[in-house]
């Protein structure tokens, strides 16, 4: 099984720190599990230029790529939510949508992310 784990650093007008975190979901397939890396660091990478963009010019800028959440059923979405959230796939290939906030804000950025072998650790 394999798992995600996301360095960034978050903070406030007083100080910043590094943080570590891993999805909450477990990957059989090795493939999807760096596709959803992959999806991740390429939205970190157009974020910057996406919060100056209207919801129209992110569409056509950025609707075919593979992680952009598009406004469903012509539901409004607010500005945070296109910008703060991406799409990644389930372990059988199902798209859902994921936060970004934890690395995507004023005072956060993107360090790394990386496929990680899941293994128990056993306590004697």
């Amino acid at each position: 099984m394999y798992k995600i784990q996301i360095d960034y650093h978050t903070g406030d007008s007083f100080g910043s720190h590094n943080e570590t975190d891993t999805l909450e979901f477990k990957f059989h397939n090795a493939d999807i599990a760096e596709g959803n890396c992959l999806r991740i660091v390429e939205h970190y990478r157009h974020y910057e230029e996406m919060q100056y963009d209207s919801y129209e010019d992110r569409v056509a800028k950025y609707g075919s790529k593979r992680w952009f959440r598009k406004a469903e059923d012509k539901k409004p979405m607010s500005n945070y939510d296109v910008l703060h959230s991406l799409i990644l796939l389930t372990d059988a290939g199902e798209p859902f949508v994921y936060s970004a906030s934890q690395w995507c804000g004023y005072f956060e950025g993107l360090h790394s992310v990386e496929t990680i072998l899941d293994t128990v650790k056993y306590e004697v």
